[in-house]
């Protein structure tokens, strides 16, 4: 049974997705539906922008009942949120506690309440900054229309001094915002040379330390490898067979936003843009093995053209791999490896994708600019986007941390002579 709010998504028979709010029962809440359907899916959002919207609004929920307040019920009579309200909801959507809470087990609004009173450690567990500028603009936006809407729904019409209040409200909501940029001190980095090795050989078919099942290992060595060529989540999960062309040694990455073919209500998209990559005769001889074996061993895979599939038997036995079994998979080689692959994601797997490329660059003598432009494209990226230096610094910055180590090493062993 469900106690919370839930974001869900409606896959329509066009291929579109669109997140709604849940109530307990299961039903859409009519003002998220409402503020969803007419102001981000006309702006022709991405789906996963209008469900990061939805989170928010959730939490924006979840923060009201636990402070025993009527939201719309206030705002339709001009009631408007005080500085104080303002400063408790900045400081709860900074929290990773309403998160966690509500994912983790079913939890009942009003008994969130009092958890989150009861644990004064949860309260000070934040998210990154960047989730909370997120978090609190999408909520400031939501309440600046939700109170337009509700004033003009009631009264028929708003008159300026009520406008300007509103709108001094979410003014003040976002001045709690802080800095969206994440600091490069702090930021993620790609696995180390022992770890990458480490991960290799787990991931090795018919490796003795391989945590997974013979029937998927071929599958998983497939996933580890395209994800060294630095593809994310959502891109590797997309792809079909048909992207490969095993005459070239070459694959697509292709955006397919709305892809009616695609079963899965979260959809694996290309985030950018669109690229072609080259393979080695080794892995398209590994891909098509996939493809000619495994892969067509599972009926349900001859109904859609998707390269990874599900080899679990279940309901989803031969479907599109999805978001949640990658995941799985990854929490999994976590586990495995007891402690020395923390923090192992697709994702990181990138980060070290671009930490090799950039030593090849510079075993080459790659000049910058033409560095960042290759980068650019092999990772997807807008030429200009800023993603490419981003990942240029990091390797500057570890660059000059092993010279400074040698420098103090040179120093040092000057000193003992």
């Amino acid at each position: 049974m469900r106690t919370g709010p839930v974001v869900s998504t409606i896959l329509f028979r066009d291929g579109e997705r669109l997140p709604i709010l849940l109530d307990e029962q299961g039903t859409p809440l009519w003002n998220p539906t409402l503020y969803v359907t007419t102001q981000l899916r006309n702006a022709s959002l991405a789906p996963s922008t209008t469900k990061a919207a939805l989170e928010a609004i959730k939490l924006l929920n979840v923060w009201a009942d636990s402070e025993r307040i009527n939201l719309e019920a206030r705002l339709a009579h001009r009631q408007f949120l005080s500085d104080i309200e303002i400063q408790l909801l900045a400081t709860f959507l900074r929290t990773r506690a309403a998160t966690t809470a509500l994912n983790s087990r079913p939890l009942s609004l009003v008994r969130y309440a009092s958890r989150v009173r009861a644990a004064p450690g949860a309260a000070r567990r934040q998210v990154d900054p960047h989730t909370a500028y997120n978090r609190i603009t999408a909520v400031a936006s939501y309440l600046d229309w939700l109170a337009k809407y509700l004033l003009e729904r009631e009264a028929k019409g708003m008159d300026q001094a009520a406008a300007l209040t509103i709108a001094l409200m979410g003014e003040r909501l976002k001045c709690k915002r802080g800095r969206k940029r994440k600091s490069s001190i702090n930021a993620r980095m790609g696995l180390d040379e022992p770890q990458k090795s480490l991960l290799d050989e787990m991931m090795g078919t018919g490796s003795a330390i391989n945590p997974f099942p013979l029937e998927v290992q071929i599958r998983n060595a497939v996933i580890l490898d395209l994800l060294d060529l630095g593809l994310r989540a959502g891109e590797l999960l997309s792809l079909k067979v048909s992207d490969f062309d095993f005459q070239a040694n070459t694959f697509t990455v292709a955006r397919r936003h709305g892809d009616s073919s695609d079963p899965r209500r979260s959809q694996p998209v290309v985030k950018t843009r669109d690229r072609v990559l080259p393979i080695t005769d080794e892995l398209a001889r590994r891909i098509l093995g996939y493809v000619s074996s495994e892969r067509k061993s599972c009926v349900a895979s001859r109904r859609h053209s998707f390269l990874l599939v599900t080899h679990k038997l279940g309901p989803h036995h031969g479907q599109p791999m999805s978001y949640q079994a990658l995941s799985k998979a990854f929490a999994k080689l976590r586990e495995a490896a007891h402690g020395r692959l923390d923090g192992l994601s697709p994702h990181v797997i990138r980060h070290t994708a671009n930490d090799r490329f950039s030593r090849q660059m510079d075993s080459q003598g790659t000049p910058p600019a033409q560095e960042e432009k290759m980068r650019s494209y092999i990772m997807g990226w807008r030429e200009g986007s800023g993603s490419a230096a981003t990942y240029t610094r990091r390797h500057t910055q570890r660059t000059a941390m092993e010279a400074t180590l040698m420098l103090q090493k040179h120093k040092r062993d000057k000193g003992r002579s």
